[in-house]
């Protein structure tokens, strides 16, 4: 990213309109500022954090729902012994 004169600017406009120069691209400032409000800067320290973070809220709710499940298979071998066998 760089700051540009006019002169550059309408150069770089000529080629890119022209289909001479693909990898420039010129957009509004407005857009620019909503590219970075939107880009979310991480160093390595917090991205390990939030994946850490990730995997403990992964693992909480993996063991609630093991326990559930377990709660309901113990809840039906309560049912399935109240039962009467069948003849």
């Amino acid at each position: 990213m760089a700051t540009l004169t006019k002169d550059e600017l309408r150069d770089i406009r000529e080629k890119t309109e022209k289909g001479q120069k693909s990898e420039a691209i010129v957009i509004k400032h407005d857009e620019l500022e909503r590219m970075k409000a939107a880009t979310k800067i991480q160093s390595k320290e917090q991205e390990i954090q939030q994946r850490r973070l990730l995997e403990e809220q992964k693992d909480s709710a993996m063991a609630a729902a093991k326990a559930r499940k377990q709660r309901m298979l113990d809840l039906d071998k309560e049912r399935a012994n109240k039962m009467p066998p069948t003849e």
